[in-house]
């Protein structure tokens, strides 16, 4: 006659089937939150899509597959596999604060050690994205978010001109001033020609020697 089954009595153990421990909401929503994080951290169009919020409050982000084209620009220049890029956006397509106000945010978070020298025209416009660039660097969300071991130098804090404690720093210069002494890693150039003086061919060939001589050649090694 079999005897009959007896459970085991083994420390810690028990015959019936386990209770699956659910993650409670907050846990829940802490995972998902460190997982978008990290897509911001690898995935430049992730980030230009969580860091609106910040440059732009109450706005909707409106996403666009040319974005995704864009994104993928930024990270081979970022990786080094794209020395140079030409990029031709019209107005309204977030040119600037994809490339002056999201992308030397988006480099520091791992190479904060990058430089960034920023051309363009009209330096009430560099002014304003230096701004944002700033603003979006100190926000909570990058802080919190990122938790970067640096941040922005006391000792070189201009409006134009500003540092990382890592080394690295975003200058801005305008078309056809002076760039001597000044290099940068990454080198972007805005708007180079005024929309009210493109249809002079002195004015076109001006901005395009200042490029050439004056511009292109600030890359650091």
């Amino acid at each position: 006659m079999n005897e009959p089954y007896t459970s085991l009595s083994l420390p810690g153990y028990s015959d019936q089937p386990a209770t699956p421990r659910l993650a409670t909401p907050e846990q829940t929503a802490a995972t998902v939150a460190a997982g978008r994080l990290e897509d911001c951290r690898v995935r430049f169009r992730a980030f230009l899509a969580d860091a609106f919020h910040v440059l732009e409050p109450g706005t909707a982000f409106r996403d666009s597959w040319y974005l995704g084209a864009v994104a993928e620009t930024a990270t081979a220049i970022l990786s080094g596999q794209l020395p140079r890029a030409v990029i031709t956006q019209p107005p309204g397509t977030l040119k600037s604060t994809t490339w002056c106000v999201a992308f030397p945010a988006w480099g520091w978070i791992d190479f904060p050690q990058l430089r960034f020298l920023i051309g363009t025209h009209d330096m009430s416009n560099a002014g304003r994205d230096a701004g944002y660039c700033r603003k979006l660097v100190r926000s909570r969300w990058y802080q919190d978010g990122f938790k970067p071991k640096w941040g922005l130098s006391e000792d070189q804090d201009a409006k134009l001109f500003y540092q990382t404690t890592a080394g690295g720093h975003r200058l801005s210069v305008s078309t056809g001033g002076s760039t001597a002494g000044k290099k940068g890693h990454v080198l972007i150039v805005d708007d180079i020609h005024d929309a009210k003086k493109v249809y002079s061919k002195t004015q076109r060939d001006s901005d395009k020697e200042w490029f050439r001589l004056g511009f292109s050649d600030r890359m650091m090694n």
